[in-house]
């Protein structure tokens, strides 16, 4: 192996020292390895009309087959060509590769690639149809920017689409992401003037992107979306509705501004704020319901919103709004709209800044109430309560207020939890971690928002068992469970001690050889000491003699009186000799030595 690694390593500098660049036809490469090329440039005449180029998958050089892997930057930049096919070998495009090339309809992309590059197809006006590979992760900034397809279905691996990565793909229609998202980016689809429809199949962890898509009239959003971002549907026109899941726990500034044929919406109980101009300008927003969660508004939020009637407020307490000064639509808004809120809260309202300008509110029961419980979950794991589970990635869940809320651990293979937190802005934190059992664990009622801390550890914790004369054996535990192990003396053994952590359990031994250790949340130690039954039990007479052996000598059970007793050594020497005066008599022996004791006309052999 080491010899290969060297002769490639050789043939990889001669194949550089006579000059990296190596040219076949409109080709040329780049020398990137011993055994792969980089395609960096095509040199096509300007004046073709309609070309397909096939690229090769091998090139030769100095009679060595040489595989064509990667796409250098800008390698078909403004490139004359109606059609690109590549080989199945390429796992690489760089930036840029294909930007400004006017006539190109179509390219296939290879299955292995993971991510489509910044600028890769920007400006390629003529560029219709995409089949996005399976195991692909990444649309890169602008890679499509000004493209011509009409529809885009993602592959599940897809994990993030770039800051403006589809911007202005005019003839763009549907969109379908069939899997989870971590991001999608600012402006990736602005200025999609024909896009009508985007599904989530899958949840997406942010969104962003759909800014003056003036046709999108339907988006259909999965729980699991935490972050909806800044200005992301601003001026769809279009847009009549959308239901935000209850697991969105913050909507970001603008988001709706614009929206002109916007007539209903219900915001999640998850979110704490509402920001400024979230519903600017939305003329045809006529019923609004403000989730439990909120607890402020901030200024201009409701600027423009002439046709608002209707306002439902499930809050217990009401939200403050940060605005000293109101437009006239807004003073409008108080004199015509109905406002509803929870049954007991009128008087409340009817005194609160902002809210006591309102001259029609009514009560009514809203139903559970919720609170608002943001995930923090680390590695190795996930949390799930009712509909929802939630992993590293974070999330927000819905508790039902004055309730308690049992939670249960999801942890990784190899993995236990750790760290369980409760935190209120307001009333400090609470550790749950040493109530987990059977990975659940039960939380009080929440008395407001908070955010719960979930980390993991590797799942395992190490015991070790000591036993006289066989050392230190160590085992691997799952954490927080408990370890069941069975104790087996030798044959003309038993336990003198058990402790478990330094406390004495032998007692658990008197029911059976099994043993149930607490629940292991970190290192501990078992310590078994044996003792030898003096080989047995013989019957002399009627009775039955007991010989014992322990530390300091032999114990006789069971003796007659002037039963003789004798003590001998391996070797035959006589060591101690007597006559029982009790029944139970005790013989001082030195300890780790073998004895052959005799009763009567019976000898037992025992070691003590």
């Amino acid at each position: 192996m080491k010899t290969n690694i060297i002769l490639a390593a050789l043939l990889l500098t001669t194949l550089c020292a006579q000059g990296a660049d190596v040219k076949e036809g409109i080709y040329e490469y780049d020398v990137i390895s011993p055994t792969a090329v980089k395609l960096t440039k095509v040199s096509l005449a300007l004046d073709k009309d309609t070309v397909k180029l096939v690229v090769p998958q091998t090139v030769m050089l100095q009679h060595r087959e040489l595989t064509v892997t990667t796409i250098g930057q800008r390698a078909f930049e403004s490139l004359a060509a109606d059609s690109i096919i590549l080989p199945s070998s390429i796992t690489t495009i760089e930036g840029w590769a294909f930007q400004n090339s006017r006539k190109l309809t179509y390219v296939n992309l290879p299955a292995a690639l993971e991510e489509i590059p910044a600028g890769c197809f920007a400006g390629c006006t003529k560029l219709s149809k995409i089949v996005m590979p399976e195991a692909f992760t990444k649309v890169g900034n602008s890679a499509f920017s000004g493209c011509d397809m009409t529809e885009l279905v993602f592959p599940a691996t897809l994990r993030e689409v770039g800051t403006e990565a589809f911007r202005q793909c005019k003839s763009l229609e549907r969109v379908v992401f069939n899997g989870p998202l971590d991001k999608i980016w600012y402006d990736a689809f602005v200025w999609c003037s024909k896009l009508k429809e985007v599904v989530f199949k899958g949840a997406v962890k942010s969104l962003n992107g759909f800014a003056g898509c003036s046709s999108l009239e339907s988006v259909v959003l999965t729980e699991g979306l935490q972050v909806i971002e800044s200005g992301v549907f601003r001026n769809c026109t279009a847009l009549k509705e959308m239901t935000i899941p209850q697991s969105v726990r913050e909507i970001g500034q603008s988001v709706f501004a614009g929206c002109t044929s916007l007539k209903e919406m219900e915001l999640p109980a998850a979110m704490p704020a509402m920001q400024m101009e979230l519903f600017q300008n939305c003329t045809a927003l006529e019923r609004l319901t403000i989730g439990e969660g909120v607890t402020s508004i901030a200024g201009s939020t409701f600027d423009g919103c002439t046709a608002l009637r209707h306002l439902v407020v499930r809050c217990q307490q009401p939200p403050t709004y940060n605005s000293s000064a109101f437009t006239q639509e807004v003073l409008d808004m108080f004199e015509q709209a109905q406002l509803e809120v929870p049954t007991g809260c009128k008087n409340i309202y009817a005194t609160a800044a902002f809210w006591k300008n309102f001259k029609h509110v009514t009560e009514r029961d809203m139903g559970t109430c919720y609170r608002n419980m943001l995930l923090n979950v680390g590695e190795g794991g996930a949390v799930a309560y009712g509909q929802w589970t939630v992993g590293p990635e974070g999330g927000c869940v819905l508790v039902p207020y004055g309730e308690e809320a049992t939670f249960s651990l999801v942890p990784d293979e190899d993995h236990a939890p750790d760290l369980i937190e409760v935190r209120y802005p307001y009333h400090g934190y609470h550790d749950y971690t040493r109530q987990v059992a059977d990975n659940r664990f039960t939380i009080g009622a929440m008395p407001e928002n908070g955010e719960l801390y979930v980390r993991f550890t590797d799942a395992l914790v190490d015991v070790d068992i000591l036993q006289t004369e066989l050392g230190v054996v160590t085992l691997s535990v799952a954490k927080n469970h408990s370890l069941r192990y069975q104790v087996l003396p030798d044959e003309g053994w038993r336990v003198n001690s058990l402790t478990f952590n330094g406390k004495d359990i032998t007692e658990q031994i008197q029911h059976g050889t099994y043993i149930d250790t607490p629940l292991l949340r970190e290192k501990s130690t078992i310590r078994i000491a044996y003792e030898q039954i003096g080989t047995g039990v013989q019957t002399l007479a009627d009775r039955q003699v007991v010989v014992l052996g322990d530390d300091d000598g032999l114990v006789v059970d069971h003796l007659s009186a002037g039963q003789a007793v004798s003590v001998y050594s391996l070797d035959g020497r006589l060591i101690r000799s007597m006559a029982a005066t009790n029944t139970r008599q005790r013989i001082p022996l030195t300890s780790g030595q073998v004895y052959i004791v005799k009763v009567g006309r019976k000898t037992i052999k025992i070691r003590l």
